[in-house]
């Protein structure tokens, strides 16, 4: 990954160029910089899935049912785009133990070529699972 110090710029290039760490790295918080050490926006840390379907996943929004203390219950359309990522709970492996939010600036700066997966979970006793995969390129 070349110096300690190196921020990349994506949960997938986190992903990809730290196949061969061991032990491999985990699910969690890193810091990205989207547009790269020469551009003009800050870095910002998210929640990176580096398991998940292969990992590579930046978390957007978690606002799962059995979660308390949702970060984006009382939010403003002003603070919804311009906050900060908000966690609320403990950050693991088990999303229902955790909520998260990244403000929509955040989900633009991500890029351009991204697949934006939305995914409902509703477990038992409804057991159910429904994605939908958008491509803004399309």
């Amino acid at each position: 990954m070349g110096d300690a110090c190196d921020i990349l710029r994506s949960c997938t290039q986190i992903k990809e160029l730290t196949t061969d760490v061991r032990p491999p790295l985990e699910d969690g918080i890193y810091t990205i910089d989207p547009d790269g050490d020469d551009g003009v926006q800050e870095p910002f840390r998210v929640y990176c899935d580096l398991t998940t379907d292969g990992g590579g996943w930046t978390l957007v929004w978690s606002n799962l049912r059995g979660g308390t203390h949702k970060p984006v219950t009382n939010l403003g359309w002003e603070m919804a785009i311009s906050t900060e990522p908000r966690f609320n709970g403990t950050l693991g492996p088990d999303l229902e133990a955790f909520n998260y939010y990244l403000g929509l600036e955040h989900w633009e700066r991500l890029g351009d070529e991204i697949r934006y997966d939305w995914a409902n979970d509703y477990g038992s006793p409804i057991d159910q699972r429904f994605y939908a995969d958008y491509d803004l390129d399309a």
